[in-house]
């Protein structure tokens, strides 16, 4: 489906006629097109996991039609693995936001025991028909920002094939 603005431009694009002898590049429609067809694939952090994953399967199981993929990212820190579940859902109507929501590194696996909250996530997940993918990821604490650890997911996530790439 395509927006008001996106089906604005396209007419404008297709019915271009040069006025006053002057040519603008069909170019500048072209680019305006592709501004507003960009997919916004963001991280939303819930919290750490510990009350939040409640929160974060619920979301799973009421927006289940919207649901594109969960993951269970981990990282090596010297108390054990830190896990972090994450959500991606498919934007909402026209719109070009892509939400990823997760609970960042709050849950700790010492050896191949699982706990009770990583055993609720991959349950709710599978009830909606969703399998976690399971990434190993270098820790958050090893990035300056927090925005340039999402980056860094973000893109082993699209170079995986995981999220849909920028259209």
């Amino acid at each position: 489906m395509k927006s008001k603005k996106t089906t604005t431009l396209l007419r404008n694009c297709n019915s271009y006629t040069p006025s006053h002898g002057m040519i603008k590049p069909i170019k500048t429609y072209l680019e305006r097109l592709c501004l507003c067809m960009i997919l916004h694939q963001r991280f939303i952090e819930l919290g750490e996991g510990f009350g939040d994953i409640f929160e974060l399967c619920e979301l799973i199981s009421t927006n289940s039609n919207r649901l594109h993929k969960t993951f269970i990212l981990s990282s090596v820190t010297p108390a054990g693995l830190a896990l972090s579940f994450a959500a991606a859902f498919e934007p909402a109507n026209d719109s070009n936001f892509m939400p990823i929501y997760i609970c960042r590194e709050g849950i700790l696996q010492q050896g191949s025991d699982k706990s009770k909250r990583r055993m609720l996530f991959e349950e709710t997940a599978e009830k909606t028909g969703s399998i976690p993918v399971y990434i190993e990821l270098k820790n958050s604490s090893e990035f300056a920002e927090r925005d340039l650890f999402y980056h860094y997911v973000t893109g082993i996530l699209r170079l995986n094939h995981l999220l849909p790439p920028l259209r």
